[in-house]
Order: C-alpha cells, then sequence, then structure tokens
C-alpha cells in the first residue's frame, strides 16, 4: 500500500525525511545556541511558577519550543514539495514570485502553511503580483 496514491512511496519518504532532518538540525541549533537567546529572566519565573515546573523542566519545554518554530517554518516546504511532485506540477524552489507551476493547465499557485501566514496589509500587493503574472499586458 502506497502512502499517498498520487507519489511514488520513495519521493515521499525522501520529503519527510529532509522535513526530520530540518527538525533535528533545529532542535540541535536550539539546544548549541539556546544561551545566545535573550529571555526575559522574570518570565522565565512566571512560567515556573504558573504552569508548576522546576527550572530543568522549563528549559527543556523552551528548546521544544524554539525547535518547533524553526521546524513549523519548514512545514510549508514540506506541503510545497508534496504537490509540486505531483504529475503536471513544478516545485519552483524558495525566493521565486510563486511556488508551483502547472505548464499545461496554465496554474501558478503560492503555497501558504498557515491562514495567518500573509499578512493583511500584503494581501493586495501579493494579489496584484499574481495578477501581473497570468494577465497578459493591458488586459488587467
Amino acid at each position: 500500500m502506497t502512502y499517498v496514491p498520487f507519489l511514488q512511496d520513495k519521493t515521499f519518504e525522501s520529503i519527510v525525511c529532509d522535513i526530520l532532518k530540518n527538525g533535528q538540525a533545529a532542535k540541535a541549533t536550539a539546544t548549541k545556541k539556546f544561551n545566545r537567546n535573550v529571555i526575559d529572566p522574570f518570565a522565565i519565573l512566571f512560567e515556573m511558577a504558573s504552569f508548576d515546573v522546576d527550572f530543568e523542566t522549563w528549559h527543556v519545554s523552551e528548546v521544544a519550543r524554539q525547535s518547533q518554530k524553526t521546524l513549523v517554518n519548514h512545514i510549508g516546504t514540506f506541503h510545497q514539495r508534496i504537490l509540486g511532485s505531483m504529475d503536471g506540477w513544478e516545485d519552483l524552489g524558495v525566493g521565486n514570485m510563486v511556488d508551483l507551476c502547472n505548464s499545461r493547465q496554465k496554474i501558478i499557485a503560492e503555497v501558504k502553511n498557515k491562514h495567518n501566514t500573509l499578512k493583511g496589509s500584503n494581501q493586495v500587493d501579493l494579489y496584484n503580483e499574481l495578477a501581473d503574472l497570468v494577465m497578459p499586458n493591458g488586459q488587467a
């Protein structure tokens, strides 16, 4: 039985493996650079008291929190790579105007991980940029 019906298992496994490596790297970085981050000592004290935890438990939780923030940033890449691996689709990578393209069906896509990834103030600009990509000159 395949993991997902529209991808080869090897492709899916490779994408998942890369994301897991990113998660492991995020934890290693958070652990290594923990003391470089300035954390409000009052916040630490109130968190420990509010959550009834000792410093060691708080520390483990904080490393996990920092790691999780980095990992979540990679989940968008996970979605983009999965969708870009489907037949007819191309993953355009990071830093391009759009994330995905299906030339046969003349579709472009910008993948967002969460509903609030794009600030409302930037929605109009993104819409206009996407419109410029799909509308021939002078037809807007």
